[in-house]
């Protein structure tokens, strides 16, 4: 379920992110002039409209650079605001933005924190002033400060007695970010929030950690069961649902965790309910049967799910299905998003839940929309008939291709559709549709001619998402051999990087190819986006011996912050060293 939401949220930023305006380079030149203008609104509009070229403007860096050295403070931000749409071409530019994390105005340090994020990896010079401007007067600073260390992965060692601090921040959108990092780090925060949780003050962050970690924390269950008796509901409404998380780790405890049945609040007993199903605490659910009946439309969803959960015979089931898609009509949201999330995973019957779900699609609320689409990728093939129908809904398009995207190769029947909502001018949309063609993989054979097309499109996130599909379709997609040849030699380093990773996997024989792509792999090892760094891995993984030169770059990849990633390292050095 996190996972869908992840992706819807990854969706709607990419649906509304600055897209790169074409530019030439006497353009760019004559804008990097104007940055050294007299006017300061000339220079601070040279610096913005660089901003909006994106990487376009990378020519402009030395520019750009030099204003972040202006008399004038708006003058300074707006520079370093620009650099950031510049990404890694800008790191030249690491010196005078590590400077910045000192200066005197505030938006100039959270703007320079911000863009050594964007740099990433190239600004790991930085993580010593990043780790002091977390502890800035600003809360946008610290922010960005944390957003940027969790892109830089300095490691546990570093990021945790920083985040720990911020536990306490009185700002919240200071410690939501830190919440995040700490479920970056893993298992190794938990023995930190394990000792944060005897903090009335960082108690409740600190569980808010715990359950994002998951399976992981096992080892705070015993810390978690004590405070179901703290007197804020919160807290325990909070505690049962990262108990839930933790999962069967947490079934021995299951009478403790009943006992908050009887709750005096509803919102704890609703978390109790959730708790003992995703425990496994079967011995709860005669207990749980009585509330079936209750005057609360919450936990007739809620009770009814446990119950199917804890004993999913048919009779349990079908009753908990008929409930959920009765309250997807409910007035309240809060219980629309239960009911969705409650079809997720029971195994329902697509004829019956499938309609009603691609209908909650069109929900205003984010949250139920992301129940709802949970709960139809997890119906696979049979739901898809009723996705394609979503296709055809200007209005649910752009979920229906997430949720086909989720469903990977189960949506083999809807690449037709696919291809026809192709032809929209929307480019967000056409990365997308790349993207649920990639998911499908082979059986997306007939999409070769179209993607093979969109190599050439103006927008990079087509092509590199083009590229993308073309190497899930594998050798199917041979077809398209001389245009990814061709993207080679693009200016982009991703489209070349995206490329190369596609002709690898068309063409996996080609052991001339294969040796001229480690280099570039190595490479891609260090991004700051987890899902490149993955993808590199795993590539070099099957490329085998041939990729010997990677074992280093490997090896220094093990303690990377995402559990997928480290999965992917450790099986790519057994396959090269074999």
């Amino acid at each position: 379920m996190r996972n869908v939401r992840c992706l819807i949220s990854a969706l709607w930023l990419v649906g509304f992110a600055t897209v790169a305006l074409p530019v030439s380079a006497d353009e760019i030149a004559q804008l990097a002039t104007q940055l050294a203008d007299a006017k300061v609104e000339v220079r601070i509009e040279a610096a913005d409209k660089l901003a909006r070229r994106g990487m376009s403007a990378a020519p402009a860096a030395q520019a750009l650079i030099g204003a972040l050295h202006d008399p004038e403070a708006s003058v300074r931000w707006h520079a370093a605001r620009a650099l950031s749409s510049v990404g890694p071409s800008a790191a030249k530019a690491v010196p005078a933005l590590t400077k910045l994390l000192g200066d005197g105005d505030a938006m100039v340090r959270a703007h320079a924190a911000a863009t050594l994020g964007t740099i990433g990896q190239a600004a790991k010079a930085a993580v010593p002033a990043l780790a002091k401007a977390v502890t800035d007067p600003d809360p946008a600073v610290r922010r960005e400060a944390i957003e940027a260390l969790r892109t830089m992965r300095p490691g546990p060692a570093v990021m945790l007695p920083l985040l720990a601090k911020e536990l306490n921040d009185a700002e919240p959108s200071v410690v939501f970010r830190a919440i995040n990092a700490m479920a970056d780090v893993g298992k190794p925060a938990v023995p930190l929030m394990i000792k944060a949780l005897e903090n009335p003050r960082s108690r409740y962050w600190a569980i808010l950690v715990l359950s994002e970690i998951g399976p992981h924390a096992q080892a705070a269950i015993p810390s978690l069961i004590k405070v179901l008796d703290d007197r804020d509901p919160e807290v325990r409404m909070e505690a049962l649902l990262a108990l839930g998380r933790i999962g069967e780790a947490a079934r021995s405890n299951g009478p403790l965790i009943a006992k908050r049945l009887d709750d005096e609040f509803l919102g704890v007993r609703y978390a109790a309910t959730f708790a003992l199903a995703e425990i496994g605490y079967e011995p709860a659910a005669e207990r749980i049967k009585r509330e079936f009946n209750s005057n609360d439309e919450m936990m007739r969803v809620v009770s009814r799910w446990a119950v199917a959960r804890l004993q999913p015979t048919d009779e349990n089931v079908r009753q908990a299905v008929q409930v959920a898609v009765a309250s997807l009509k409910s007035s309240d949201q809060r219980v629309r998003e239960a009911a969705a999330r409650a079809l997720f995973g029971l195994n329902a019957p697509p004829e019956i839940v499938a309609p009603a779900l691609v209908k909650a699609l069109g929900d205003a609320d984010p949250e139920v929309l992301s129940s709802a689409a949970g709960a139809l990728a997890s119906m696979g093939a049979a739901a898809v008939p009723r996705v394609i129908n979503g296709l055809k809904n200007e209005s649910l398009r752009s979920v229906a291709v997430m949720v086909l995207t989720a469903m990977g190769s189960e949506a083999k029947a809807a690449v037709p559709a696919l291809l026809e909502a192709m032809k929209t001018e929307d480019a967000g949309l056409r990365r997308n549709i790349n993207l649920a063609l990639a998911a499908i993989g082979p059986e997306a054979k007939a999409a070769v001619g179209p993607l093979t097309e969109s190599l050439s499109d103006e927008d990079d996130r087509v092509r590199s998402s083009a590229a993308y599909a073309l190497g899930k379709i594998g050798p199917g997609a041979s077809a398209a051999t001389g245009a990814l040849r061709k993207n080679l030699q693009s200016d982009d380093k991703f489209i070349r990087l995206a490329s190369m990773w596609a002709l690898l996997h068309i063409h996996p024989e080609d052991k001339q190819l294969a040796r001229q792509a480690v280099p570039a792999l190595i490479e891609a090892l260090k991004s700051d986006r987890p899902e490149v760094r993955f993808e590199a891995a795993t590539t070099l993984g099957e490329l085998g011996p041939i990729a010997h030169e990677a074992i280093g770059a490997l090896e220094q990849a093990r303690g990377d912050q995402s559990p997928d990633v480290q999965s992917a390292v450790k099986d790519a050095l057994a396959k090269i060293r074999q």
